[in-house]
């Protein structure tokens, strides 16, 4: 790949390691509560208080906010979509989206039920397993959700 008439992306590959390195770094604190979806995954199991994630989902929508607002001034508003389908609000793009998404946030919930509140937690590999688990969905279903 020449880098003029073919890009090969890497952003997966970022985002999962990125993902991996702030699991292990702030896993202790939160268990690595950086997606809303993995918060009600561990309340469902009884593994936090309802208090508890209330307050990582107001964190967590907060920090979304903050991201997308620092995404719109790094980058502009006038930067090319990751998924441009999705964008255009045609029916059939967004349910592939929403079904894609559902799929690999279903896939990731359970990857960090099973390193994070089974009793195989104490392993050292969980933020690698939660880090990969996210880039291989993006590169699975990235252009289109």
């Amino acid at each position: 790949i020449d880098g003029v008439t073919r890009f090969r992306n890497l952003a997966p590959i970022a985002i999962g390691f990125m993902l991996t390195s702030l699991v292990f770094t702030f896993g202790y604190i939160s268990g690595g509560h950086f997606n809303p979806a993995i918060t009600l995954g561990v309340l469902l199991v009884k593994g936090i208080r309802v208090e508890l994630a209330s307050a990582y989902w107001i964190a967590q929508v907060a920090g979304g906010t903050i991201g997308a607002i620092m995404g719109l001034i790094i980058n502009g508003t006038t930067s090319r979509l990751p998924a441009p389908h999705v964008y255009k609000n045609a029916a059939q793009y967004v349910i592939r989206g929403f079904i894609a998404e559902a799929i690999f946030t279903a896939a990731l919930v359970t990857v960090v039920l099973h390193v994070a509140c089974s009793s195989q937690k104490n392993n050292h590999y969980y933020g690698l397993a939660i880090g990969m688990c996210v880039m291989a969905a993006a590169y699975a279903v990235g252009g289109a959700s």
